[in-house]
């Protein structure tokens, strides 16, 4: 659908008859949201202030919304640079290093992913709130999307609830991975005795993963492996390659053998359809070479 952005307002080109709901629906925008910005006179039909919600758009018609640096940033700032791998009107891309959560309890503090997103919206005049779509663990470095308008956020929201984002990771392993692809179930529960680590159990819930290798080094006896995930567990990845005596390298804690700090697990790349678009966006993560050259990979 093509649109245009002109102080603060978002002018969508209608294609098709349809009703201010469906149109909605087909976004997965729930109607009272829409209601909330009527009553606050910012909803337009062709340059016109509507009053309700029950017009029927019509083809060639322009519904304008004022949704466009339409909230605070609400996090304290940390002044450290991310990595942007893509932005566009509603959503930013981070390259996301290890060690360093995404976000924490307390928006006072300033140790996290949030804090350094909320730092770039205040050097880039972006009036929004810090809103990741999805998680990553801290060790984890890679992809991470946020969604820079609160109106368009449950489109994403039911994307990633639909496995409809697809996300592939990298993971450096121990030994040899016996065959070359292989998809992998389990069941995962949260460890009893151990806070923040999961184990293997059959009361636990189903974990379902696709690994491929992509290379193997004899010298290190290290494989490369590429990681799908059918299934969204924590620590979904790390446990599996755990329990198939494959640990993921410097993994503090589901391999015993730790060199440094880089754990080297990456969500290294991410496709998703973006809003008002026909096409499918996919962005690498630039943790990937350092990957391919643990292993001498030359790439896909």
């Amino acid at each position: 659908m093509k649109y245009t952005i002109k102080n603060a307002w978002i002018n969508l080109f209608i294609q098709k008859d349809i009703t201010i709901k469906s149109f909605f629906d087909s976004y997965y925008i729930n109607i009272s949201k829409i209601n909330h910005l009527t009553n606050l006179k910012k909803v337009m039909i062709n340059n016109e202030i509507i009053k309700h919600t029950n017009h029927l758009l019509k083809q060639g018609d322009i519904l304008s919304l004022k949704c466009i640096n339409d909230s605070l940033v609400d996090y304290n700032v940390n002044q450290t640079p991310i990595k942007v791998l893509y932005e566009d009107d509603f959503i930013l891309v981070v390259d996301k290093p290890c060690s360093i959560i995404i976000h924490e309890d307390d928006k006072n503090k300033t140790n996290n992913l949030n804090s350094c997103v909320a730092y770039y919206y205040q050097l880039n005049g972006i009036n929004s709130s810090v809103r990741p779509i999805h998680r990553l663990d801290k060790e984890t470095c890679g992809c991470i999307i946020y969604c820079k308008c609160e109106l368009f956020q449950s489109y994403y929201d039911y994307q990633i609830e639909n496995k409809l984002i697809k996300r592939d990771y990298l993971a450096l392993v121990k030994n040899k991975f016996i065959n070359d692809k292989q998809t992998i179930n389990v069941k995962l529960k949260k460890d009893r005795h151990i806070k923040n680590k999961m184990v293997i159990s059959n009361k636990g819930d189903t974990a379902i993963t696709y690994f491929e290798v992509l290379n193997y080094n004899e010298y290190k006896n290290y494989s490369l492996l590429k990681c799908s995930l059918q299934t969204g567990k924590t620590h979904q990845i790390r446990v599996t390659l755990s329990y198939l005596n494959y640990p993921i390298i410097n993994d503090c804690i589901y391999n015993n053998s730790v060199v440094n700090d880089q754990m080297m697990l990456c969500a290294y790349m991410i496709k998703f359809n973006n809003i008002f678009s026909e096409k499918t966006t996919m962005i690498q993560s630039n943790y990937k070479q350092m990957f391919y050259d643990y292993v001498d990979y030359k790439g896909e």
